[in-house]
Formats: C-alpha cells, structure tokens, sequence
C-alpha cells in the first residue's frame, strides 16, 4: 500500500494539532535503569544463575562485565520502567497532548489506541477515554495491534477518518509497557525493552499535515515466526533475521516510498525509526547512505540507548519529545519508519 497524499481526493485535510508522550521523571511510577540495575533489581537469583554461572551470580564484576556486554551488543546503556498499567501509561500521554492543544475531551470525534501490550478489551481507547474525565465526551474508541508498526498504523487509520470527513478531530494514543513482553530471566529479549506512550491530536483543516504513507507485511517464508508473542511462546525474536530484514527490505522499502512521494532526500531534515537496538539502527543509517549521501547521522532522531526498545511507542516519543526541545520546528520535514513481527513496515512523512 503506498499513499501520496496530495493525489487523495477529500473533503477536508488532515493537520496535526499537537504531540504528547508520557514520560516525566516527576511522576514516581517512572524509573530508569541501567543494565547493571536490571540485572540487580529485576532478575531472580535463579536466573543470574542461569547468566553469570553458580559461582558469579552475586559478583559485582560479573554482573558489570555483563551489563557492558550487553551494552555494547545492543546499544543500549538504559531504560525506563512503567511501575503502573498500559492504560496509565497511555492516560499521561492523551492528557499531556490534550494540554498542548488545548482541546477538550468533550471536542474529542474519535479516540484510536495502538498497543501490543494492552488490556485487550474494553480496548486501550476506552481506558484513555475514562481517564480524561469527561463524561460529556462522546468520542468513539476502538484498538489497533500490528506490532511495532503499530504506533505508525494508528496514525494512518485517525488520518483516514479526518480526510473521510467522518471526524473533526481523532486522538491516537500508543501506549507500551514493552518490559512485559517477556519474563526478565529472558534476558536475550529482556535486555532490550522499555515502556513509553506517545499520543498526536488530528484536526480538520487546510492544507494537510502528511505527506505520504506506506505500509506492507510479508508474513511469508517463515517470517510469521521471528518475532513472535503468544500465550504458548512467550516472546520469542530470531533477532540476526529482523536485522537483516531492516537493513535488506525495511530500508529499500523507505528509499522507495520516498522517491515515489516525490521527495528529494536534501529534504529531509529529520529521519525518525523505530528504535530495536543501536546496532539495527546503525545498519538502516548505513544502508539509507548509500541511497542518499547527503543524510548526516545527526538527522536520524534515536533514544534507544536510554529508554530501550519501547515497541509501538518508540517513534511517537521521540517526534514529541525533539517538537518539545526546539529540534523538530514548525514547516521541517519529518520522515518515519517502523518495522516489526509480521514481518512488517510502516512509513510516513509529515510538515508540522
């Protein structure tokens, strides 16, 4: 699926109203951790066992050796951990970007929720919708699930239901408590999550705030089976064939995207990916380079060495973290790229 938008006939445009995300280090329930305090703090005697032997499980040496292993493996120095539920999470996001806006829940059409990692049903959308607090809003709610891509589909979908003329204004809220996804003594999948949210207001407006959007998923020779999370498995990741996907098909999928929205890669001035490791990111920037050689490592936005792999959330996070610090202003282009279990991709580019 590729969408050029200005070739989409509509009633109205689609414009982005604000950004908010969820972390605050005010809030008690956030704590971050190094890998050292992961180890320490979160894995059982029986699992460090398992990891640094009978003898070393309470080595201070051994458990530092081991964290700036994984470190240099995964690139990946800290994360952030959630001490509440998805739908909290969620809820911090939704009121953090509801403020920037200065939009009601009562002006709220539509409320769309993106998460792996949800409570299933009544969906993520419906517990954002309790917590704004309004009992006047008349916003519908339902739940997207894709995997990383998620947080980029949920966008999609709210886009669509603006430039249908169906709604006013959408809120999307991707929320992930990523440290759950698996048990901590899983420390080969273990080591590389955090949680976070992000949520983004669409408006009716002129002129639209995107660009263009594309997706695809190939669920086929045994790509079902890289990634996968189910009551049987747990969470499971072949994670030499998902770097190898991001840096064969993930990025020519973006190169591609990109050329056929018409956009000149000097453009550009802001790359935005879902953040699996810094190793896997390192290979994308490499791959993009070679395609376009004016992209400076600068331009590719990444948190991952402090917040961790925060699944469907991680992209949304970051736009609004950089739109808050001054890095992404008004009129700059944004290109997005996610990818995950399916195996699948989501791209998108958007003008504040």
């Amino acid at each position: 699926m590729f969408v050029n938008v200005q070739n989409v006939p509509s009633l109205v445009d689609c414009q982005i109203k604000a950004w908010g995300s969820a972390y605050t280090p005010n809030d008690s329930r956030f704590s971050v951790l190094t890998q050292e305090d992961f180890i320490r703090q979160k894995m059982s005697e029986a699992g460090r066992r398992e990891l640094l032997g009978p003898m070393d499980h309470d080595s201070a040496e051994a458990i530092a050796a081991t964290a700036r292993k994984w470190s240099t493996q995964t690139g990946i120095e800290k994360r952030i951990f959630f001490d509440g539920s998805t739908s909290e999470l969620a809820a911090i996001a939704a009121k953090d970007c509801l403020e920037k806006a200065v939009v009601s829940p009562a002006q709220l059409d539509l409320i769309i929720g993106g998460t792996n990692t949800g409570p299933g049903y009544p969906s993520l959308a419906d517990h954002v919708k309790l917590s704004l607090g309004d009992e006047s809003a008349r916003a519908a709610c339902w739940d997207l699930a894709e995997a990383c891509p998620v947080g980029a589909a949920a966008i999609f979908n709210g886009w669509a239901m603006i430039r249908s003329g169906a709604c006013q204004r959408v809120l999307v809220v991707c929320a992930e408590k990523a440290t759950t996804l698996t048990n901590a003594d899983n420390w080969r999948g273990a080591n590389l999550f955090g949680d976070g949210a992000f949520a983004v207001l669409l408006v009716a407006g002129d002129g639209d705030s995107f660009v263009f959007f594309e997706g695809d998923c190939l669920p086929f020779d045994g790509n079902l089976g890289k990634v996968v999370k189910d009551e049987t498995t747990g969470f499971f990741q072949d994670g030499l064939a998902v770097h190898k996907f991001v840096g064969n098909v993930a990025s020519a999928h973006l190169i591609k995207a990109v050329a056929e929205a018409g956009i000149d890669p000097a453009d550009i001035k802001h790359l935005v990916p879902h953040q699996p490791s810094g190793k896997t990111l390192d290979l994308l920037l490499r791959k993009l380079q070679k395609a376009w050689p004016e992209l400076r490592r600068e331009q590719m936005q990444q948190n991952v060495s402090f917040t961790g792999n925060t699944s469907g959330a991680s992209t949304g996070s970051i736009i609004s973290h950089k739109i808050d610090e001054g890095v992404i202003k008004p009129g700059e282009l944004v290109v997005v790229t996610t990818f995950g279990s399916g195996l699948a991709i989501f791209n998108y580019g958007f003008r504040m």
